[in-house]
């Protein structure tokens, strides 16, 4: 299973430098915890894929393609979990998502603790949109 936040070791302690990033779909950025061991782990403001309704313990063994996402804002990071917003995708547009307004969970955040941390799949580039002029979004 692929895992997309957490604690990594590098088993050879060489650290790979990479010039250019065909290869990946983006820059991740990786705290230092200790020699070798860097940690990934989402940051507020920052947009994931959150699988849908799983546990760690039903991922184990099934593929990964029989699993749907959610789209998730990180809120907060506190020590022992973190707040998501749930974000839904915009119609008439292919990328573009926005807050998922429900009349009694709006402004409401969802707290994942850190034992479904795995539910975390991948982190989304993502940059604001402030505004529409004649059917195009512009952002910063």
């Amino acid at each position: 299973m692929p895992i997309g936040c957490g604690l990594f070791k590098f088993l050879n302690r060489k650290l790979n430098k990479y010039l250019v990033t065909n290869n990946f779909l983006h820059v991740v950025v990786a705290k230092p915890v200790k020699k070798g061991v860097y940690k990934i782990f989402p940051k507020t403001g920052e947009v994931w894929a959150l699988y849908k309704n799983v546990s760690a313990h039903l991922m184990k063994g099934n593929n990964l393609e029989d699993f749907e996402y959610v789209i998730v804002e990180i809120v907060d990071v506190p020590y022992d979990y973190v707040d998501v917003k749930f974000l839904e995708w915009v119609k008439g547009f292919k990328f573009v998502y926005k807050d998922r307004v429900e009349e009694e969970k709006a402004d409401k955040a969802v707290k994942i603790c850190v034992s479904e941390h795995l539910r975390f799949s991948h982190q989304i580039p993502t940059f604001r949109l402030i505004e529409e002029r004649d059917g195009s979004l512009r952002g910063f």
